[in-house]
């Protein structure tokens, strides 16, 4: 799974990927400075959540972005409820459902969920 680093306040909408850590912290340090907005590494950190890698979904990096897959996989995710068994396909859209589904288990909105 890829990292992607988002920040919005106000005018300002940053957002960049990469396949690991470093490699995101290091672009979003870039693209930062570029907005004249300083915010720490550990800050930085609270901005980045796992993507799906267009790598392993052997998909142009832009096309795992795309708007639509992104948001039929995040609302694929609105679904699910704690305790389901949820039956998973693939591709980018579906991996934007994991990675959706994830991230509410991490944040304790969702607790024993199983994917089959």
């Amino acid at each position: 799974m890829a990292k992607q680093f988002t920040y919005e306040d106000g005018e300002t909408e940053i957002s960049v990927w990469a396949e690991d850590r470093a490699e995101v912290v290091e672009e979003a340090k870039r693209e930062l400075d570029d907005a004249g907005v300083s915010l720490s590494e550990s800050e930085i950190d609270d901005h980045v959540r796992v993507i799906p890698s267009p790598q392993r979904i052997k998909s142009d990096p832009e096309d795992v972005l795309m708007e639509m897959r992104k948001r039929g996989g995040m609302e694929a995710a609105e679904v699910v409820e704690s305790g389901m068994d949820v039956g998973l396909g693939t591709g980018s859209t579906t991996a934007w459902a994991i990675a959706a589904i994830g991230w509410k288990l991490d944040d304790g909105e969702l607790e024993d969920v199983r994917g089959v």
